[in-house]
């Protein structure tokens, strides 16, 4: 969700500074939002990356316990 909601900001800031012709400080302040963005989708990679081995993980614990069929 927090990387839904720079991409928010950092769109919405065309329209904060470039429309009032504060060009530079927009491409100051949508940098700003750009690297905090990347860093959020790092961390959403990685917890995705746990999660699905988490779930590896945990299948693979307990295939002996699956009883098969008589």
């Amino acid at each position: 969700m927090l990387h839904m909601l720079l991409w928010s900001h950092f769109y919405l800031s065309y329209r904060d500074y470039d429309w009032h012709e504060q060009g530079e400080a927009g491409k100051k302040h949508r940098e700003m939002i750009n690297n905090w963005r990347k860093l959020i989708m790092f961390f959403q990679f990685l917890g995705f990356a746990i999660g699905v081995l988490g779930i590896a993980l945990f299948a693979a614990f307990n295939f002996q316990n699956v009883s098969s069929p008589k």
